[in-house]
């Protein structure tokens, strides 16, 4: 058996091998018969209502029968019914029908000029050949059940049938999706980007979104769906320690290199460990011993436990697990799992009948490489902050992106120069005594340290003495396109790619001090075959390359397409690196030379990370109906919510929303690869929003498609009288074009998604 093959389709290679096998043809054919069912309830819907209205119909098949191949067929009545070869859906042929109805005439026209040009040339055969020709042609066009002789009314019903059952298809799966029980990502924040217009607007980890304006059940896919306008919000969110909800404005925008206008907002992780194969460690390759250490350590979990207590402190929430893993960032952490079991359609529940697990892990020391970026300008500053209190100015840009005004920046604290900006959010962090374990329910706390920033404005340092809140939002070492928040004090601020300071550790040919990082090499050293597959994923993601190929991997980090790169390599990247990895960075100089820096990882400071290796699912809400009238009501309301989102989507396609948002057949084949390998109702909720989409998509008034039929059809009944043939025909080559154009991008932008990124 070649592994490397198991290990292409996403088959774990130590566990039993043909059952995954079995699993992923399983997948498959699911996803086949799925897709493929999408085109056939279409097709059904013309069929079956041109024959309801009398109209021949010669062919329907389920999948193409393309040159003439199929796998069987048989005739009934006059219709023939097959199974084709190409497995892309499905197609009815009917009497007269066709996508350029005034091409018939012009195919008649044609014969009968070429049947009396050739009269003496042709032999008697050839002419009963073209008589019998022009005579199918004007059976089509005038015989009592072609599709074409059918009032106009009939033939709207033809022609909006198929929209019709993917209608009803989409709320046929919906419904089944909630009689076996559903899970959607709730609508909880875990991330709010630095510097966001949700970061602006006072958004936090933790805030629970009760209602986004007339929205007042919403989930996170409501978030990105309501961005797409790009007008200002309104949220009303619940935070953990207030009393009643908050009432907060944002207006999305299109960060530099989006598609969409976002508020920079991500979903909050649950208690529950995540349900895969092997759960140790995630997002810490460290050194192979200190990996080695965690993943005998986490070798009792099996993914799919709860955190129920941190340190003895129970943990109820993502809040409480979220507020505690920062509290005792720099200590020693006793977790205690309970086992869960998970039923179908329903939230896990804590399994009573099996013990719990406990386990210590070890604080995370954030890495080094003796390399200090510069600090840039405060950008921006949270109504109500700390900061806004003490009077610190932010950067202001036009809509052009030129700055009207200069932000202060941060140069010292407490008279010690602040040597490194990428840990700075730690250092506030840990000055304001991290974060209490009880937090007031007026969110006031007594604690407080008091503390001197010394800012440039102007040219001029000056001091401003803050007052540190002692429980206040903490990003990490978030970064967002170059951009870092301190929470406590409410400001992001931009780090430059500049070389602001080296240490002894670094290696230089030259001084690179003011220069900029232009690009950043690493050499990864090889960790062996026997790690978790998700270390060998985040190697994969970093390197290019699988584990176990016993060769060094090479990767480069460039600023060539923006300088938010190498911050990100500083606040992402690097902490995912071996400590003695070596480092090569290229800097150019003030003078224009090109400096070479050589270094190594290093874990040796007092700055800590969060993450413990621990790999956490998504927080999800369970839609489950008791009776059918509750589940059918739910297949309503997503089937209408997954019809309008299309129609926000595509009225903002060009204006806020850029073309390359747009997915194609291998994204649309590639998530449903992904839902049908669950045990619950999401691959029918993603066969609903499809079968929605395409019932709107081909209702669009463009030639050749469903819409654009029943435009000239209404033009018809309006002026009782066809379309012009010339323009008519015009007009379906335009939609065609339009159609092959559109199919062109998107297999393009598949393409460009899955083999260059």
């Amino acid at each position: 058996m070649d592994f490397s093959i198991v290990a292409l389709l996403g088959v774990a290679d130590d566990a039993s091998v043909w059952s995954n096998i079995l699993s992923v043809i399983w997948r498959v054919v699911i996803v086949i018969l799925g897709v493929n069912m999408l085109v056939i309830v279409h097709e059904f819907g013309h069929f079956i209502v041109a024959r309801m209205c009398g109209v021949r119909c010669d062919k329907f098949y389920i999948w193409f029968d393309a040159y003439g191949f199929k796998l069987f067929s048989f005739k009934k009545g006059n219709t023939e019914y097959g199974l084709g070869w190409l497995p892309l859906g499905g197609y009815v042929k009917m009497l007269g029908q066709e996508d350029n109805p005034g091409g018939i005439q012009a195919e008649i026209d044609r014969a009968k000029l070429e049947r009396t040009e050739k009269q003496d040339e042709l032999s008697e055969e050839e002419k009963h050949e073209q008589d019998a020709k022009i005579k199918e042609l004007e059976n089509q066009l005038y015989a009592p059940d072609s599709y074409l002789a059918k009032n106009v009314f009939q033939r709207m019903a033809i022609i909006s049938a198929g929209v019709v059952m993917n209608i009803i298809f989409a709320i046929v799966c919906a419904t089944l999706a909630a009689v076996v029980g559903t899970p959607e990502t709730s609508a909880k924040i875990g991330y709010v980007a630095p510097g966001s217009p949700a970061w602006t607007a006072g958004f936090q980890p933790g805030d629970e979104i009760l209602a986004i304006g007339d929205d007042h059940d919403p989930i996170f896919s409501s978030i990105l769906v309501a961005c797409m306008d790009g007008k200002e919000l309104s949220f009303d969110v619940v935070r953990p320690g207030y009393k009643e909800p908050l009432n907060l404005k944002v207006t999305p925008k299109v960060e530099e290199g989006g598609l969409t206008p976002m508020i920079g907002v991500g979903p909050v992780a649950s208690t529950d460990l995540a349900e895969v194969d092997d759960n140790k460690p995630y997002g810490l390759i460290l050194s192979k011993e200190n990996y080695r250490q965690l993943h005998e350590t986490l070798s009792v979990l099996k993914g799919g436990e709860r955190v129920v207590s941190m340190n003895g402190v129970p943990v109820a929430s993502t809040s409480d697990y979220r507020r505690l893993s920062r509290l005792y960032i720099d200590r020693p952490i006793e977790f205690v799992f309970a086992p869960t079991v998970a039923k179908r359609g329903k939230p896990r529940e804590i399994d009573e009948t099996k013990e719990t697990k406990t386990v210590t892990l070890p604080p995370t020391k954030a890495p080094d490489v003796g390399v200090r970026l510069t600090m840039g300008e405060i950008v921006a500053i949270q109504p109500g902050s700390v900061a806004e209190s003490v009077g610190l100015i932010s950067q202001e840009v036009d809509e052009n992106g030129t700055i009207t005004r200069h932000g202060d920046v941060l140069l010292d604290i407490n008279n010690e120069p602040i040597l490194d900006p990428v840990t700075l959010p730690y250092k506030i962090f840990d000055l304001s005594g991290k974060e209490t374990l009880r937090v007031e329910a007026d969110h006031k706390t007594t604690a407080q340290r008091s503390i001197v920033l010394t800012i440039l404005r102007d040219g001029e340092r000056v001091d401003v003495p803050v007052s540190l809140p002692s429980c206040a939002p903490y990003y990490g070492f978030s970064n967002n396109r170059g951009r870092m928040a301190i929470g406590s004090l409410g400001l992001a601020y931009e780090v430059k790619p500049y070389v602001a300071g080296i240490d002894g550790t670094v290696s230089v040919d030259a001084s690179p001090l003011g220069g900029k990082i232009t690009e950043i090499t690493t050499l990864l050293p090889d960790l062996g075959s026997d790690v978790s597959d998700s270390l060998k994923e985040d190697y994969k993601s970093i390197t290019g390359k699988k584990v176990g190929s016993g060769r060094v991997a090479e990767v480069t980090c460039s600023a060539k397409n923006s300088d938010s790169e190498i911050i990100t390599w500083f606040s992402s990247t690097l902490p995912l690196l071996p400590d003695g990895t070596e480092v090569s960075m290229k800097v150019t100089s003030l003078k224009g030379d090109v400096v070479e820096v050589r270094s190594k990882v290093k874990r040796d400071g007092d700055a800590y990370l969060v993450e413990r290796g621990l790999l956490f699912g998504v927080d999800a809400v369970y839609r489950r109906a008791e009776t059918f009238g509750a589940a059918l009501s739910f297949g309503v309301e997503k089937t209408v919510d997954s019809a309008s989102q299309v129609f926000v989507f595509l009225r903002n396609v060009g204006k806020n929303v850029s073309a390359k948002a747009l997915g194609g057949p291998g994204m649309i084949v590639g998530t449903a690869y992904q839902a049908a390998g669950r045990n619950d109702g999401v691959f029918l909720l993603f066969l609903c929003l499809i079968s929605a989409n395409l019932a709107v998509v081909n209702f669009l008034p463009i030639p050749v498609l469903d819409g654009g039929h029943m435009v000239f059809l209404l033009y018809e009944m309006i002026t009782r009288r066809k379309p012009n043939e010339k323009v008519q025909i015009a007009l379906s080559y335009v939609g065609l074009a339009l159609i092959l154009a559109l199919m062109f991008w998107v297999i393009f932008l598949d393409i460009v998604r899955y083999c260059f990124n």
